[in-house]
This record gives C-alpha cells, structure tokens and sequence, in this order.
C-alpha cells in the first residue's frame, strides 16, 4: 500500500494537480477585477484548507486523525460552495468565465478520475467509489472537451445551453454521488484499512469548487429568458411594415 513505489508519485501527483488547479481559478477570479472581500475570502479559505489537506495527504504522523477531520473540512467546503451561489458578487465573477476557462477547468475531471483508478489500483481507495467516481469524473470530463459549442456562460445559442445543461448535470449528480459514497464507502474502508485514504485535497478543495462550478452553471442556464432577450434584440415589426426587400426596392 503504502510502501508501494507509486504511491509517492501518485499522491504527490493528486497534490500537485490540485495546487495548479487553485492557480487556474485565481487566474480566472482575477480577469473580472481586483478580488473583492466575497473573493478574497474564498482565496483565503483555499489557501488554508490546500496547505492543511496537503499536510494530512503526506504526513504519515496525521494519518489516523484523517477521517476524524474528513466530515468537517468536507461539510465546510460543501458550505462554502453553497454560499458562492448566494453571493451576487462570486456569481458574477463565475459568469465572467469564458468558453476556454471553463473547458479548461472541467478537464481536470478526467485527470483526476484517472488519478481515482490509480489509486484505487495501489490500495488508497475502494475499488467500487474509484471505478463509480473515477468514471463519472471522466464522462464530465469528456462531455465538455468534446463540446461543439460555447460552454461559456454567456453563451446564448440554444445549442450552448443544452451543452451547458448536460455538462453541469452529468457534472452534478457526479459530485453528489461522489459525496454519498465518500461517507458511506470511502470512510468506513479507510477506517478499517488504517485511514489508508491520504488524498484530503481533493474532498476538501477540488469537490467542493466542482460542486459550486456546477451549481453556477446550472443557475446561469435556468436564469436565462432567451424571450426577454430577443424581445429587446431584435426589431418589432408589424403587419404593415412591408418585406426589407421590397422596402428597399421601393425606396
């Protein structure tokens, strides 16, 4: 397990991943503006929670005190998630993401589902949430890479709202399966393996932002009234009002 040759790479691969993650979102935060006090808070909570997960990921000495600390820092993120979609400020900066961006940060679903089977592969994980998470993160994944259309939230053709509709679905019944299972398989296997589950980043830093991205997604999807817009877009036109064409021939 443990003392595997790849366990090692394969942890500090899932750490560094991460890290280079949360750089990915700051970099997209800071493209609508200086970060306000709704953003910095959220940067100052993934800071912390990275350099704490990262800590409990490598330390062997933090090893049994990893699922006493699981529940918390996971319900913390999951909370943390739900109040971005409260703050109209955190919901604006996520709308500003564009079609790149927003690829760009699905596409590590599929790293990291690949990361799942491996470590289920070396012992680090049930095989049965590696192979139900791993997989889901993966099709996630896949869907928003091979999108033909703009997943960026202002995004208007119908095509893109249905794309950005199975996304951020497909994305969060994934994320929503993926916290079921954590309580009711990861944790009571890690438990009796010796708290064997050592990747803290991706419960507390990685989920949780999937979970709000996919929330804001889904939220940006449903507030768009495509009537309202092509009511005050377009131009009116009445019975009377002859053809452009013959207009102009007229004329």
């Amino acid at each position: 397990m443990f003392d595997d040759p790849l366990s090692l790479p394969v942890r500090g691969a899932v750490t560094i991943s991460v890290l280079v993650f949360v750089l990915h979102v700051a970099r997209l935060l800071r493209r609508s503006g200086p970060l306000d006090a709704p953003a910095r808070a959220l940067a100052a909570y993934g800071v912390v929670v990275l350099a704490l997960a990262t800590a409990l990921s490598h330390l062997d000495a933090a090893r049994p005190t990893l699922m006493t600390l699981f529940p918390p820092g996971a319900a913390l993120g999951i909370a943390g998630a739900l109040w971005s979609v409260a703050s109209p400020s955190l919901r604006a900066r996520f709308a500003s993401f564009d079609d790149a961006g927003v690829r760009g940060l699905l596409a590590y679903r599929a790293l990291f589902g690949a990361l799942l089977l491996a470590m289920a592969a070396l012992g680090h994980l049930p095989r049965s949430f590696a192979l139900s998470a791993g997989l889901g993160d993966l099709a996630v994944g896949w869907l928003a890479l091979s999108a033909p259309v703009s997943l960026a939230a202002d995004a208007r053709e119908p095509a893109s709202r249905r794309w950005r509709l199975l996304v951020h679905g497909v994305g969060l019944v994934d994320v929503l399966q993926v916290l079921v299972l954590a309580v009711t398989v990861v944790r009571p296997w890690s438990i009796a393996h010796g708290s064997a589950t050592t990747s803290m980043t991706l419960p507390w830093v990685f989920v949780p932002f999937m979970f709000a991205m996919n929330l804001h997604g889904i939220v940006q999807v449903l507030a768009f009234q495509p009537s309202a817009e092509t009511a005050s877009t377009e131009p009116r036109r009445d019975g009377s009002e002859p053809p452009r064409g013959v207009r102009s021939a007229a004329s």
